[in-house]
């Protein structure tokens, strides 16, 4: 047991933070740092997009409404490519077929603003 925790804590986990609001994002990220080792700030669908297909994130946390793709086109893209990475789609959006477009989507987790605690998110990671 031992081991695994010593394993754990010498990997830096990353966490993709896809959010067009730049205020929002700041914020979000302050609090986020507290509890990821890398957070990435990404403020369009095509940005993130490029991202997830170049780069490696233990967790995304993916905003839908963004300018140009939205991001559950984005998570359609990925998910189709064989991205296996964790993503919480974030929404003021809040019905139930919202939800359910996100989960369909291939979403693992579907948040509503307001957020709760980042520290809660870290289940998601493998």
């Amino acid at each position: 047991m031992r081991w695994r925790f010593w394993r754990i804590r010498l990997r830096r986990i990353r966490l993709l933070l896809v959010e067009d609001e730049r205020m929002v994002a700041l914020a979000l990220s302050e609090g986020l740092h507290a509890e990821w080792d890398d957070v990435v700030i990404e403020g369009t669908g095509e940005g993130a997009f490029y991202r997830l297909s170049m780069e490696s994130f233990d967790l995304v946390v993916l905003d839908v409404a963004l300018p140009g793709r939205d991001g559950l086109q984005i998570l359609k893209s990925i998910r189709q490519l064989g991205v296996k990475t964790p993503v919480l789609v974030l929404s003021a959006r809040d019905t139930v077929q919202d939800r359910i477009a996100g989960l369909d989507a291939g979403a693992d987790d579907y948040l509503v603003k307001p957020l709760p605690s980042p520290s809660s998110w870290r289940e998601f990671v493998p």
